[in-house]
């Protein structure tokens, strides 16, 4: 089995919100190889992202891949040096329909980020959502 080159973080920046409210977090692509870990990307880095939502019930919520967000602006490649990490706040909410967000529990959350071969899973956060 050969070494991982990346791995991913998911952050929350809170782990309650109410029905409604923006939320945002923050992920985080680590080189965690000994060479340059290089990134073709159209529109940021995250173009590669995916998020998995589990519902309160444990259902995947239906969602777009996080790519479909961005107009496409312009390509770009970003160059990882060994244990360096690129960083950036996302819209867990933007893939999904937002009649997703309205039942009120607790949701599970993944990262995934896949480049070619190389794919990093994040480990699962949870997000309570509360009356408005």
């Amino acid at each position: 089995m050969k070494e991982p080159k990346i791995e991913c973080t998911l952050i929350l920046e809170k782990n309650k919100a109410k029905v409604g409210e923006f939320f945002a977090a923050e992920v985080i692509i680590k080189n965690i190889s000994k060479e340059d870990f290089v990134i073709d990307y159209i529109a940021m880095p995250f173009y590669h992202l995916d998020l998995l939502i589990l519902d309160p019930a444990g259902k995947k919520i239906p969602s777009r891949p996080y790519r479909n967000i961005f107009s496409i602006i312009d390509e770009g490649q970003l160059t990882l040096r060994p244990d360096e990490s690129y960083r950036a706040k996302v819209d867990i909410f933007a893939t999904s329909d937002d009649a997703s967000w309205e039942t009120l529990g607790t949701y599970k959350i993944i990262a995934v980020y896949e480049y070619k071969k190389e794919k990093a899973v994040s480990k699962q956060v949870e997000l309570t959502l509360m009356p408005r």
